[in-house]
């Protein structure tokens, strides 16, 4: 049956009102084929009308970020196993009763968050696959997201991405934001390792710089390219990330399918 949505403040974090008139169909969206099973969201389809079969001429709701309004599977987990009312309640036992989701792998992730204390709020970025698009703004300090592997969820953070930060005062030169994705890096210098590079898919605000004249360490932010950073050691390069380094063998998990 068609739902009309008025409010976001429950899953969004704030009190951000839907656009007016929206209407459409709640409906469950699988993970893509090798992701975890707990990737899948719950998302809105705008559509012209009230007949399930126009379904398919609709669009998914966008959040201003540019990314699908949704309600991740693993927050419905979550909150049910923390008793969190009727909604979440009621929600988990649609998606079982429907048979798109087990109730052992809700019980199981619930019981897993609860034990590492570890609770993704509604704008948290949980990251599980290369190509997976999120959301960064340019100001960012530190990049914050969540990793998700077939059993486990990591609390992870970088320094802003588009952050000078090898000197004091860490500088942030750009406003703006973009939809990013991690991807794995096929340049000539990472050739025979595992190297993540990290690029900008889309602008969503275009980056104003901040400081007149500036000729720092972050150039320009453009669509479609790499993240690049200015080394004083190595020049300017791509910023990358070796899943076999110490330091980012978080990171490992995006290779799931390779040993």
């Amino acid at each position: 049956m068609p739902f009309v949505l008025r409010s976001a403040s429950y899953y969004t974090g704030d009190r951000r009102h839907f656009p007016e008139g929206t209407r459409g169909f709640l409906y469950y969206c699988q993970p893509n084929p090798g992701a975890p099973l707990v990737a899948g969201q719950i998302r809105f389809r705008l559509t012209p009308g009230n007949d399930p079969a126009s379904f398919i001429q609709g669009s998914d709701l966008l959040m201003p970020n540019g990314l699908p309004w949704s309600i991740p599977l693993l927050m419905i987990a979550g909150e049910k196993i923390k008793d969190q009312g009727d909604s979440a309640t009621g929600i988990w036992q649609q998606l079982v009763d429907d048979g798109l989701v087990t109730p052992t792998l809700l019980e199981t992730w619930g019981a897993t968050m609860k034990a590492s204390k570890l609770a993704p709020i509604p704008s948290s970025r949980i990251i599980h696959s290369f190509g997976q698009l999120f959301h960064v703004d340019f100001d960012l300090n530190c990049f914050y997201f969540f990793l998700l592997t077939m059993n486990q969820l990591r609390r992870q953070r970088y320094y802003g991405l588009f952050t000078e930060y090898e000197d004091h005062p860490i500088i942030r030169p750009y406003l703006g934001s973009a939809l990013c994705c991690f991807e794995r890096s096929i340049l000539p210098q990472h050739n025979g390792t595992r190297t993540v590079v990290i690029r900008i898919v889309k602008m969503i605000s275009p980056p104003i710089c901040v400081y007149p004249d500036y000729n720092g360490c972050i150039p320009l932010p453009v669509e479609g390219e790499l993240v690049h950073y200015h080394y004083k050691r190595w020049g300017l390069q791509p910023k990358s990330y070796n899943v076999d380094s110490p330091g980012h063998a978080s990171l490992k998990m995006l290779f799931r399918d390779e040993s």
